[in-house]
């Protein structure tokens, strides 16, 4: 994961508006910020997906090992990353223990599922409309449950957000930025910032380009009127 303003920063100082060991005053780095929303708001349009992650709870019953989405406060997440159970201590503090996500092979290999234990793993299944999450073992008694779900970008980003970027999205973002905020400041845009840009988002054009498929007349109808095509051929 990483903060938004570590990318409006980095971004800054590609464009060298500041230096390496520099940080940008709260007014430059706002302006910057409503750039950058702008900015990810055109990528929008280019189904340039970006994700955020967030944490949710939900209360686990004794011997209960699924539970669905709809618990969550977010609602149905693309994907759980990971999270922890916690138990109420005693006069320490409150007990927190991790679970390791699992695929579906792992969870069918899972002979019998309903041990009363700590629960240690989770197999998420994103179905709709609410997605089921899956735990091994159940819940010997009341815990806590901390999710870290993974949910497509909406909204405006703060400051503060944490955002999850598929590889590539990082680098793509910060050298838009940089071409986006330069002449702003009275910085030089140059060839290689141009070049990086360009480059970059390039490379996210690959990623997110889908073949799109046309059907057309079989090449029994199609005889009729002298022209042979092929059915699902993509363009």
């Amino acid at each position: 994961m990483t903060a938004v303003v570590d990318l409006i920063q980095d971004a800054m100082f590609a464009a060298q508006i500041i230096g390496q060991d520099q940080t940008a005053d709260a007014g430059d780095i706002q302006l910057s910020l409503r750039r950058l929303n702008r900015m990810l708001g055109t990528w929008a349009n280019e189904r340039s997906m970006m994700y955020v992650v967030s944490e949710d709870t939900f209360t686990m019953s004794p011997t209960v090992g699924q539970y669905l989405t709809s618990l969550l406060a977010g609602g149905r997440p693309t994907a759980i990353l990971g999270g922890r159970t916690r138990l109420p201590g005693s006069g320490s503090g409150p007990l927190d223990y991790p679970f390791q996500m699992i695929d579906v092979n792992a969870w069918n290999r899972i002979t019998y599922k309903p041990v009363p234990a700590i629960p240690s793993q989770c197999w998420y299944n994103p179905s709709m409309p609410d997605g089921l999450m899956n735990f091994y073992p159940t819940p010997y008694t009341s815990f806590t449950c901390f999710v870290d779900c993974q949910r497509p970008l909406t909204g405006a980003l703060t400051l503060t957000t944490n955002v999850l970027l598929p590889e590539g999205y990082e680098a793509a973002i910060v050298a838009a930025l940089a071409v986006d905020l330069a002449p702003s400041f009275g910085s030089k845009v140059t060839e290689g910032m141009m070049a990086d840009r360009t480059h970059t988002r390039a490379v996210l054009r690959r990623i997110n380009y889908k073949p799109q498929e046309m059907t057309l007349p079989s090449p029994r109808d199609s005889r009729r009127s002298g022209y042979l095509y092929l059915a699902n051929t993509p363009f």
